[in-house]
C-alpha cells in the first residue's frame, strides 16, 4: 500500500496535500485515515505542515501558494509583495496576506504567516501569478499605507524604491481608501517628486 499511495501523491504534482487529497490517495474512511496519517507522520513518511496539511519529506512546499490556499480568500500583499516587486530592498521573514476574514498569525511548517484583515471594499487589485494571488505593486503599497495609517504596521518611506509604481494606478487605488491613507499616499508622491528633481 505504501508504494501505491506514494505513487498517487507524487502523481498529483503538488508540494502539499489536504486531507481530501490523502483520502483519495488511500481510499480510507475518515476514521482510518487519521490513524494512517498519524502513523505515517511518526514514521517520517509524511510531514505535517499545519492542521489538515501534509507533504512528502523530500519535497519542499511552495509556502506562498500554501499560505494563499490555507486561509481563503487572501492575496499576498504588504511587505511580502513590496519585496517581491523590489520596492522594499529586504525580504521580510513573515509572509503577509490580505484577507477579508479575521486577522490571524500562524506557523505553517517553518514559515511564519500573517493574515491582515481588510474591509471587503478594499479587497481588490490583485492577480494570479503561478498559482498565487498577488497584489499589484500599487495595491500592495496602498495596503501597507492603510495599515501604517492605522498604527498596525510601519513603513520606512525614504528607503522605498518607487520606480515600479505606476502613479496613475496608485492615484486610482488611493481614491478608494480612507482619508488618512490618501494623505500618506500624497506625502509619498511629494517625496518621489523631490527625489526626481534632485536627480535632474
Amino acid at each position: 500500500m505504501k508504494l501505491e499511495v506514494l505513487k498517487v501523491l507524487r502523481g498529483l504534482g503538488k508540494s502539499y496535500y489536504t486531507v481530501a487529497d490523502l483520502a483519495k490517495a488511500t481510499g480510507l474512511s475518515k476514521g482510518s485515515l487519521y490513524v494512517f496519517l498519524a502513523r505515517w507522520a511518526r514514521a517520517g513518511l509524511l510531514r505535517r505542515f499545519g492542521t489538515g496539511l501534509y507533504g512528502l519529506p523530500d519535497v519542499a512546499p511552495d509556502m506562498e501558494k500554501l499560505g494563499n490556499e490555507y486561509y481563503f480568500p487572501s492575496y499576498l500583499s504588504f511587505e511580502s509583495a513590496l519585496a517581491r516587486f523590489g520596492i522594499l530592498s529586504q525580504s521580510p521573514y513573515v509572509l503577509s496576506f490580505a484577507t477579508t476574514r479575521r486577522s490571524r498569525r500562524l506557523k505553517l511548517s517553518w514559515t511564519e504567516i500573517e493574515y491582515r484583515q481588510l474591509r471587503p471594499e478594499l479587497f481588490f487589485g490583485y492577480e494570479l501569478h503561478n498559482g498565487v494571488y498577488v497584489a499589484l505593486p500599487e495595491k500592495a503599497l496602498c495596503d501597507q499605507l492603510y495599515m501604517t495609517g492605522q498604527g498596525r504596521a510601519g513603513l520606512d518611506v525614504p528607503s522605498l524604491n518607487l520606480k515600479p509604481i505606476r502613479r496613475h494606478v496608485l492615484a486610482e487605488f488611493l481614491r478608494r481608501f480612507p482619508e488618512r491613507t490618501r494623505r500618506l499616499g500624497a506625502e509619498l508622491e511629494q517625496l518621489s517628486d523631490v527625489r526626481a528633481r534632485r536627480r535632474q
